[in-house]
């Protein structure tokens, strides 16, 4: 993987609006908004089989992981993740509320959000 697409610079062109960069992907935008419909709908599927309603519920679910008893891959027979499935039985399975490591509320995409909520309370409270 890249990880460049947030930087205009997807190499695939799928994740850009520089006109250069777009002519690389041969397929349709229809086919990306297909394939996350698909994805989406077979998330909620498994989601549903493990009785799972909300994504936010899976944080920190390490007790739903198991390994693949046939990997597709023979390589990855050899991987060990055993460390990474099994949880801490001691630890809080649910997401902390941490402040993030920078002045969050000073943010321009805070400020932004804030004003909208403003505007929608002023909305909602006026109609």
């Amino acid at each position: 993987m890249m990880r460049k697409c947030h930087l205009n610079t997807c190499p695939v062109g799928v994740a850009t609006q520089d006109p250069e960069l777009r002519k690389k992907f041969e397929g349709k935008p229809e086919h990306i908004i297909n394939y996350f419909f698909l994805l989406a709908e077979e998330i909620r599927s498994i989601m549903a089989r493990l009785g799972i309603r909300r994504f936010q519920d899976l944080v920190g679910r390490a007790d739903l992981l198991a390994p693949s008893s046939k990997p597709v891959n023979p390589k990855a027979a050899l991987l060990d993740l055993t460390a990474m499935i099994l949880s801490d039985p001691n630890a809080d399975p649910r997401p902390t509320k941490e402040q993030p490591p920078f002045p969050y509320g000073e943010r321009l995409e805070s400020k932004v959000i804030e004003l909208g909520r403003r505007r929608r309370r002023a909305t909602s409270s006026s109609g």
